[in-house]
């Protein structure tokens, strides 16, 4: 093991980006296949969910993530708006999150002006609230009272 590693600290580094180099140009210059992602049982349940969803409903859509998760959550979340609002589901956002607002927000304004929609009234962004299990025991309750107002 210590002749592999003494061996690769004396190879010129030129070598190695040569290397990388070539395994990157290569696959673009002769094409590659990626096999399709199918969908798997639990998002084709989400998605028949939204679609049995009769237009004029209302749903609560939470974007409970930060900036650290963007790249995991952040496409997921605008996929869900846009398939909200092609239905015609009115959107009530929450935060219980503090990184999450400005990224619902962009959310539903991209999902908002691809589907023409208008803020406050297809969909409003109610911000974030700290308590997560107290405050949505008290959105049980109410969520006027909860969130006496938007953002």
């Amino acid at each position: 093991m210590s002749f592999s590693l003494s061996a690769l600290r004396r190879l010129d580094r030129r070598w190695i980006f040569l290397a990388i180099g070539l395994l990157v140009v290569v696959p673009l210059l002769t094409g590659f296949h990626i096999a399709p992602v199918l969908p798997g049982t639990r998002a084709r349940g989400f998605y028949d969910a939204i679609q049995k969803l009769p237009a004029g409903s209302t749903v609560l859509l939470a974007g409970d993530y930060d900036p650290g998760t963007i790249a995991e959550n952040y496409p997921m979340h605008l996929a869900v708006a846009r398939h909200l609002m092609a239905r015609n589901i009115k959107i009530i956002g929450v935060e219980l999150y503090p990184g999450g607002p400005p990224l619902a927000d962009r959310v539903l304004h991209i999902a908002g002006e691809e589907y023409k929609k208008r803020e406050s009234y297809d969909y409003v962004n109610l911000g974030y609230k700290s308590g997560n299990e107290v405050v949505m025991s008290q959105m049980g309750s109410s969520i006027p009272r909860t969130f006496p107002a938007d953002r």
